[in-house]
């Protein structure tokens, strides 16, 4: 439910919004102003574990759930044709069993994210200006951008087809804090060994449905 505040504020709670679950999982306050199709708006879920979902979550691979927590916080920005977005969320202890992904279930994955972008609905354009990532203690950032097909290019022109850019790159960080980050589940015949060395990794893709011949790897 949403109710409006002093100056055309709102704020909006959702209980019983997962699928029939009980409590008050996230938390919404902002301002929306018609005239201008602008506006703000914070959304926060503070820490919950993932026993809260058992309704929507029983059919799921996710194995051990009370184990498992989650927090997520997001602000939003609206303009006429604009908007821009920052926040971040947490997943910690989560384990996940499915044969495409291991054997056997993999535990404890953790990952922790940092986000910003803006997304130009003229150009259908969405930018990933900061995608900061750590999983199992190993840091990755990743940024790009999509633009999906029918996005503006000129004042007179419309793109044909999609595009997609992509970078990603981890920082020199030595072997084994690489070879720790992989689960033993998904990589049991390493499991024991030691590496000496460092490691670093820069990867850019690009591509251009209508010209695939020019796709950058």
């Amino acid at each position: 439910f949403c109710s409006d505040q002093p100056g055309g504020d709102i704020h909006c709670e959702c209980p019983n919004c997962y699928g029939g679950v009980e409590g008050t999982l996230w938390t919404a306050n902002g301002r929306v102003v018609p005239a201008s199709r602008s506006g703000v708006l914070d959304l926060t879920a503070d820490r919950f574990s993932l026993d809260r979902l058992e309704p929507i979550r029983r059919d799921s691979p996710l194995i051990d759930y009370q184990r498992s927590s989650v927090d997520a916080a997001l602000h939003v920005e609206v303009e006429p044709t604009t908007a821009r977005f920052s926040g971040g969320f947490h997943l910690h202890g989560l384990t996940v069993g499915h044969p495409m992904l291991a054997d056997k279930p993999v535990h404890d994955l953790d990952v922790e994210a940092e986000l910003a972008g803006v997304y130009d609905a003229p150009q259908r354009r969405l930018t990933l200006e900061r995608g900061d990532l750590v999983s199992r203690g190993l840091p990755l950032a990743i940024t790009g951008e999509v633009g999906l097909r029918g996005g503006k290019t000129g004042p007179d022109t419309r793109r044909a087809q999609p595009v997609l850019s992509a970078h990603l790159v981890i920082p020199p960080v030595p072997c084994q804090q690489v070879l720790a980050a992989i689960p033993t589940e998904m990589a049991p015949y390493l499991a024991g060994y030691r590496m000496t060395g460092t490691f670093a990794t820069d990867l850019q893709l690009g591509i251009d449905w209508a010209n695939l011949a020019a796709t950058i790897l």
